[in-house]
């Protein structure tokens, strides 16, 4: 039975579509239950449960049975199938694919705020642009400006494109003078697709500052590197340091007036030898 106002693809984790399903199903028909579920998808009442409590998950094998349960259309049940594999991904590479897909599946008139928000993390000059506004004069009028002001440069073409994603994100906004200066609005990440966004921008990133490393003179960056013996009780005390100097740089920065260029610092932390058996 179809709900026709509830839309899978307006969810990122497919147990709270199914528990809204089952919440609104259970409305106009008291006798639907965890069994009935179950009766229809061969699960136990119990396991149904505890994947609508997200304690478990569905095997993949039943998601055709539930599509029909929900009586999904042909692109709401590819999309349910995306969101089932999203959800139960182990590592971002495979996360990333899945969610994605679900977006591509995402019908456009939808303009769904986790596709724009996902779509700032992409590419590393829509962080640029936006800190470069604090103290660049762009007024919409000459993008080429601007994408010459950013190394490595970009076409105007990028710049019209990323500053009208800032805009509808409320990132950037024209001040007194028609200028477009940053918000005090940032841009958050939901938890059913933190990791995926983040572990994009930090690809992202990376691939820029090994560029750096040889188009960037040496008195203009700083590179340094550091190869330690740990234990697990030291790794713990140097994340730490790094979170508490991240902070403080972080209150450094935020004390200082506008800046008149751009910088980004990445701080990279890896395990060079197997960590098995450590805490």
């Amino acid at each position: 039975m179809q709900i026709p106002e509830l839309d899978p693809c307006a969810y990122l984790d497919y147990r709270d579509y199914l528990g809204e399903f089952y919440r609104l199903r259970k409305k106009s028909q008291p006798w639907f239950s965890y069994k009935s579920i179950g009766d229809r998808v061969g699960m136990d009442a119990s396991l149904v449960a505890k994947v609508l409590l997200k304690a478990r998950h569905i095997a993949e094998d039943t998601v055709p049975r539930f599509v029909d349960l929900c009586g999904l259309s042909e692109r709401e049940a590819a999309y349910f199938d995306a969101m089932v594999r999203f959800t139960k991904a182990k590592e971002d590479v495979e996360a990333k694919e899945w969610f994605e897909k679900m977006l591509s599946l995402q019908l456009p008139e939808a303009h769904r705020l986790e596709g724009q928000s996902y779509a700032f993390y992409k590419r590393w000059y829509h962080t640029a642009i936006r800190a470069a506004l604090d103290y660049f004069p762009y007024d919409g009028t000459d993008p080429q400006a601007l994408a010459d002001h950013l190394r490595p440069t970009l076409t105007a073409e990028e710049v019209r494109e990323s500053v009208a994603l800032l805009e509808s994100l409320n990132l950037i906004k024209k001040d007194a003078s028609g200028f477009f200066r940053p918000t005090e609005k940032g841009v958050t990440t939901g938890s059913g697709w933190k990791s995926v966004a983040v572990h994009t921008f930090q690809s992202e990133t990376l691939r820029l500052a090994l560029d750096a490393l040889d188009r960037i003179p040496k008195d203009r960056r700083d590179y340094s590197t550091l190869t330690m013996s740990l234990t697990a009780e030291d790794v713990e005390e140097v994340q730490e340091r790094i979170r508490d100097f991240r902070r403080q740089l972080v209150k450094f920065i935020h004390s200082r007036g506008p800046g008149d260029r751009v910088y980004q610092m990445n701080v990279q932390l890896l395990p060079l030898t197997d960590c098995r058996g450590s805490k």
